[in-house]
């Protein structure tokens, strides 16, 4: 079809008829609408645009009256548009003819009337969209193509690979119309180009419910690999028309399996969906279906795997468990050994990581969630090859992180107190903080109790570090009235014996004393765990009031063996670690005391 003259040639020819009568009453409706405004939107900016630059390329134009570039309002960046205020609307008009397209820090802005209503700019009226553009075809060469047809308020060419698609936006519904009419499917720059109405992308997947969707590309898999082009018409072309296909092949030229077909009409499509998918060809069965976009497929699929999770979680509520602190000798078969004697097992899996090492967590799954509470109350901290198991229901990621974020924030104000006492009803863990009696020889392992406020050696000036011994027999644990100071009574009248002087030599060790194999090796195993203790308390204090740190300190002393207290004192990051431990379970404890 040959191209028609008309008086302003085409930047991009259209090889089609264009009637200079559709044109010319495109062009009347398009001047019916007068902008006698004079504020300009300009889009596509790039972040380093200021209103000092926009000021310098506008006010060639007419005196500019206002510039505002639009910014986050957290990060205060460029939003990529601004609005341009001039005094005359005749500057106005004649900046947006000439610094339309204009190239400002390398990209082609856009300009255009401020259009204040809201409505106007989301009804749609006068938007059209063109697809499968050329390469080659910019901003400016589709703006100039489309001006024939009517005043044009914007226009936008985004880059798609090999085809672009774009957008125009006439004042008039009328000239959007034509543009549509007399464009629609034909070549520009030797391709054929689509143009219809703008539809906005929410009205889009509101119109295309399932049992709906009008298609005529169809995705074939699982092809044969003798299989070729023609091969795969031919398979088509018995359920209707086909306009075209394509079979995926790799780098080498070997078929990939898989490919597309386009038929002439829908009908042709659904019938090639009904009557191929799960076809036997050359001993494959095929899989035929509607040819999906990438990211509408990756919702279904995650829609999908959602329900089927969500099912599983309602089917087993309550009856899957998580086991940790397992040993690496510990496999999926010893687990489920274990576990069995409380019920039946649907699924037992011990977590290896992506090198197969061992991670120390598994799961178990009952029937019932009867089973799997008779299984958490006879296991947590059951011994299994000399490590405590600790088992729980188990949660799903979101549930266990708000949990634990509850527990850190309780933690963190933990941390925070100072010198708050024992409130009544709270736990007091082994290693609540008693102070030795500063400057004074005393028996190893004797404690005192805190001086009451007032007197002279009280919590805050006490010699840090120092702790109840865990491994101190009942009465000496016992607090203590009366007496001279320094010197402590029983309870009764009768006085009780004093404690015995030590030598010199055998005075407790100093809080910043540091620990040596020497002094360990001398000393019995209560007498470790209390240089230890003196040493870790003194470690934690900095960071902590002294009830707490008693508190932390009691807690690793009860529960940790020598071996793994000394590696606390060698590795900053490890009690870093079983600090924080200490404190979610202090937290989780208080809020168990308060429930």
């Amino acid at each position: 079809m040959p191209d028609v003259a008309v008086s302003q040639p085409l930047p991009v020819p259209v090889s089609a008829e264009i009637h200079p009568s559709a044109v010319n009453a495109a062009v009347a409706a398009g001047q019916t609408m007068t902008m006698n405004s004079s504020s300009l939107y300009v889009g596509d900016l790039t972040a380093e645009v200021k209103e000092a630059l926009l000021f310098d390329l506008f006010n060639a134009v007419g005196p500019v009256a206002s510039i505002r570039v639009c910014r986050d309002n957290e990060s205060r960046r460029s939003l990529g548009y601004a609005y341009v205020n001039f005094h005359n609307p005749a500057d106005a008009e004649r900046a947006l003819d000439t610094l339309n397209h204009h190239e400002l820090k390398g990209r082609t802005i856009r300009v255009m009337w401020s259009q204040r209503d809201p409505a106007f700019r989301r009804s749609g009226v006068g938007n059209i969209y063109i697809k499968n553009l050329e390469a080659g075809i910019d901003t400016k060469s589709l703006y100039d193509t489309f001006s024939l047809f009517g005043n044009i308020l914007s226009c936008k060419v985004v880059p798609n690979g090999e085809s672009s698609y774009g957008f125009v936006h006439f004042e008039t519904q009328e000239a959007a119309d034509a543009a549509t009419e007399q464009v629609n499917g034909k070549l520009m720059n030797n391709k054929k180009v689509f143009v219809g109405p703008f539809v906005a992308k929410k009205d889009r997947s509101e119109a295309q419910q399932p049992g709906e969707i009008v298609f005529t590309n169809v995705f074939v898999k699982n092809l044969p690999e003798s299989y070729g082009t023609e091969e795969l018409k031919a398979l088509f072309s018995s359920v209707g028309v086909v306009t075209s296909c394509v079979l995926t092949r790799d780098s080498n030229g070997a078929s990939k399996c898989f490919g597309f077909v386009n038929m002439e009409d829908p009908a042709a499509a659904v019938k090639a969906v009904e009557e191929l998918n799960g076809k036997e060809v050359d001993g494959k069965n095929i899989y035929v279906s509607r040819a999906q976009k990438k990211k509408e497929r990756q919702e279904q699929l995650r829609q999908k795997y959602l329900n089927i999770k969500l099912e599983r979680i309602a089917k087993y509520q309550g009856a899957n468990l998580f086991i940790k602190n397992l040993a690496e000798t510990v496999n999926d078969e010893r687990l489920r050994t274990e576990f069995s004697r409380f019920g039946t097992i649907t699924s037992s899996r011990i977590m290896y990581d992506e090198k197969g090492n061992h991670k120390g967590f598994g799961f178990v799954c009952f029937t019932t969630p009867d089973e799997a509470a008779k299984a958490v109350a006879e296991t947590n901290n059951m011994t299994l090859d000399n490590k405590p198991l600790y088992v729980a229901l188990a949660q799903q990621k979101d549930e266990r992180k708000e949990q634990l974020a509850n527990l850190y924030a309780r933690a963190n104000a933990m941390r925070t107190m100072v010198g708050q006492p024992n409130m009544p009803g709270q736990p007091v863990y082994p290693g609540n903080p008693m102070f030795y009696q500063p400057n004074m020889p005393q028996q190893r392992g004797m404690v005192y109790p805190p001086q009451p406020a007032g007197r002279r050696w009280n919590n805050q000036a006490a010699a840090p570090g120092f702790y109840m011994n865990p491994h101190m027999a009942p009465a000496q644990q016992r607090p203590h009235r009366g007496g001279r100071r320094g010197m402590p009574m029983s309870r009764g009248a009768a006085p009780q014996q004093q404690p015995r002087m030590m030598p010199p030599q055998q005075m407790p060790m100093q809080p910043n004393m540091e620990l040596n194999s020497t002094m360990l090796a001398e000393a019995s195993e209560p007498e470790q765990k209390e240089m230890i203790g003196n040493r870790l308390y003194s470690l934690l204090l900095p960071a902590h009031n002294a009830d707490l740190s008693g508190k932390i300190t009691g807690m690793f002393l009860e529960g940790m063996d020598i071996a793994e207290l000394l590696h606390l004192l060698e590795a900053p990051d490890a009690l870093n670690q079983k600090v924080n431990e200490a404190l979610i379970a202090l937290a989780s404890n208080e809020e168990h005391q308060k429930a």
